[in-house]
């Protein structure tokens, strides 16, 4: 018998390319051989690991006569069929029209039913898309049609991370769950879906015009602007809406609080931060050289005149402002800050300053208290407008009974990064945890104060800076260095690739690749330092929780367990908490516990400490206080690379 291959040019376009990536399979010419004894048409194809097609009788497009064998030349599909793909785990199969699927071992994975079966779809998103009298529908993994055949699209890939998609009918756009029950009934032109994830609320598009609808559909805010920001929704009575690149507020009545004539605004509560004037620059989000305002939204009067270099969302009745400072905006990040100036706090309900500009920088209230740094000191605050009822000051002695060696190690480097204050987050008590393990690591661990390097609130490129100096002094030395790198702030776990990152203040969560530091490329450039050790101690966890145990903004409350931590070179990682745990932060010690924990056992071990000692009772002492305190078990866990897991115990501290 004599083979046939049967390629359209498309087909052998793809194919060329696919071989140009991976190494296809190679035909065995005594399985082919076998195969044409028994078969009239035999085609080998070299995709998807490699597959036979047969033919029994006739031609090829005939009906009826289409099977498939493997590459051991077993019948798997009997040619009994109009046509017969494979696609690597499964084989889609024609008949009368109709369309199954059946696994390598021609189990039936979904009957003949429907006339298109989009099944590759299921290793990526779970579902995939199927169409039964021209109507386009949803089934599951199990083969159940969790959305009825009824629409003229479904996206299909929404449902691998959220609970909603969208669908077409008659060209307009609804939402549906996953169990098919409509959500939004198809009548706007787009719907932005995945908002619903966040909140109650979703942008939704008529005639070309965004607003914004509930759950039900039923519109909040009228179609008639360029963009509706309905995050807004979740921390304000208000929210941001856009049009010819200008910003305004609409309420959830759908009344126009603000129009659209300002080049910022943001909404927190019953108060609305705008800015007028200033221009955003194309590689940019915020506006530079504009001044800023603050109203209030429930009464839509202006609490402050637009006078300011930048106003902060309100806190606890008070706003952080800067004077004489110039904006600047981040083409890498959209995070704003304040260059130069001076911060002081004003009174949102009267607009009075009731805290002059005096700082170099202002953090927002939390709990009654704020830290502020003035002439180069940093200290804490307590809320002229509500007191507080948390100690101000040291919460435990290990921040004043520091024990002194009275020796330096020249050869000893620390980078210390400790990330309190980000855009919407806040990291409890993360500055005071690294100011005070910078005094440790001089004081106790006798490293000389020009080898410390200290960054509060550091940002991208703060770290690729860092990271170029621990090189840098890893060269120098040629391997006499030891290294150590403390970090505490909030890290992230990126939900596809399970990549933990570290956050840089200036990091956005929906973009971790490009502006938050990974885990993956610190730990492989830490690796290729020629040190003695390099020891990673991080009070930071990387389940979408923040120091306090919330939920942040971005994680939805959806715990994504990160990829364990594999350290090469000579690099030792001591972390605060399990890869789905929470790097929880104490108020009574005003410390995070794992750092308090470290402190506490340097203090207690005035010399000679290693850290096989401090590992074994720091993790007992923060597994016990963090179930006393929380009622969870926060479990530090240590990774050491192959070449320091005979030493890595004996490492002095």
């Amino acid at each position: 018998m004599k083979k046939h291959l049967f390629l359209s040019w498309g087909t052998a376009v793809v194919c060329l390319l696919a071989n140009l990536a991976i190494v296809s399979a190679q035909e065995n010419p005594d399985v082919t051989k076998q195969l044409e004894t028994k078969y009239k048409l035999v085609t080998f194809h070299d995709h998807d690991g490699g597959w036979y097609s047969v033919i029994s009788t006739g031609t090829y497009g005939d009906k009826g006569n289409h099977g498939a064998c493997d590459l051991q030349g077993n019948e798997i599909i009997p040619p009994i069929y109009d046509d017969v793909h494979f696609q690597g785990s499964h084989y889609t199969i024609e008949k009368d029209g109709k369309t199954a699927i059946r696994d390598l071992n021609n189990k039936e994975l979904l009957p003949f039913k429907y006339e298109t079966v989009r099944w590759y779809q299921i290793a990526d998103y779970g579902y995939c898309e199927v169409i039964l009298n021209g109507k386009s529908g949803v089934v599951d993994k199990q083969g159940h049609e969790v959305i009825p055949c009824k629409y003229d699209e479904v996206k299909v890939f929404n449902l691998k991370d959220q609970d909603f998609c969208n669908v077409k009918l008659n060209g307009l756009t609804g939402v549906v769950d996953k169990k098919g029950q409509i959500i939004i009934p198809c009548k706007y032109e787009d719907i932005n879906s995945w908002e619903l994830e966040e909140g109650n609320y979703c942008q939704v598009k008529l005639n070309g015009k965004a607003g914004a609808a509930d759950r039900t559909g039923t519109l909040v805010v009228p179609c008639k602007y360029d963009f509706v920001y309905t995050y807004c929704f979740k921390q304000s009575n208000f929210c941001m809406v856009k049009t010819n690149e200008l910003y305004g507020a609409a309420s959830l009545q759908g009344e126009e609080i603000l129009p659209c004539k300002y080049t910022y605004l943001s909404t927190k509560g019953d108060y609305i931060i705008a800015c007028l004037g200033g221009d955003i620059p194309t590689d940019g989000f915020w506006p530079v050289g504009g001044k800023w305002g603050l109203y209030n939204g429930k009464t839509k009067k202006q609490i402050v005149p637009f006078t300011y270099t930048y106003i902060c969302l309100p806190q606890e009745g008070l706003a952080a402002f800067n004077t004489g400072g110039i904006v600047w905006s981040n083409n890498k990040t959209w995070q704003c800050g304040c260059k130069n100036g001076k911060w002081g706090y004003l009174d949102v309900t009267t607009g009075k300053e009731v805290i002059p500009a005096q700082y170099e920088s202002a953090q927002a209230f939390k709990d009654g208290v704020a830290q502020v740094t003035k002439d180069g000191v940093t200290s804490i605050l307590t809320n002229p407008l509500t007191g507080t009822q948390l100690a101000v000051g040291s919460g435990s002695s290990v921040d004043t009974d520091i024990p002194v060696t009275g020796q330096t190690d020249d050869t000893k480097f620390a980078f210390i990064v400790a990330n309190e204050s980000y855009y919407d987050q806040v990291a409890s008590y993360a500055s005071h945890d690294g100011k005070i393990f910078k005094d440790y690591c001089e004081k106790r661990l006798g490293i000389p104060a020009e080898n410390i390097r200290f960054y509060e609130n550091a940002t991208y490129g703060n770290f690729v800076s860092m990271v170029q100096r621990m090189k840098d002094i890893a060269e120098a030395y040629e391997g006499d260095a030891t290294i150590f790198f403390y970090y505490t702030g909030l890290g992230a776990t990126h939900n596809q690739t399970r990549g933990a990152y570290l956050l840089p203040v200036d990091a956005v969560p929906t973009s971790l690749e490009s502006t938050a530091y990974s885990l993956d490329k610190l730990y492989m450039e830490l690796a290729q330092m020629p040190t003695r050790h390099t020891v990673v101690l991080l009070d930071a966890g990387f389940a979408g929780t923040d120091k306090d145990g919330k939920a942040m903004g971005q994680s939805r409350g959806i715990s994504i367990k990160p990829k364990k931590a594999a350290p090469a070179g000579n690099v030792v990682i001591f972390q605060a908490t399990s890869g789905e745990g929470t790097a929880y932060a104490s108020k009574d010690c005003q410390h995070g516990l794992f750092t308090h924990a470290l402190l506490k056992q340097l203090q207690q071990h005035k010399t000679g400490a290693t850290l096989g000692q401090l590992v074994e009772a720091v993790t007992n002492e923060v597994k016990k206080e963090s179930l006393r305190t929380f009622k969870e078990v926060q479990a530090p866990e240590l990774f050491a690379s192959p070449a320091q897991q005979e030493t890595w115990t004996s490492i002095k501290l």
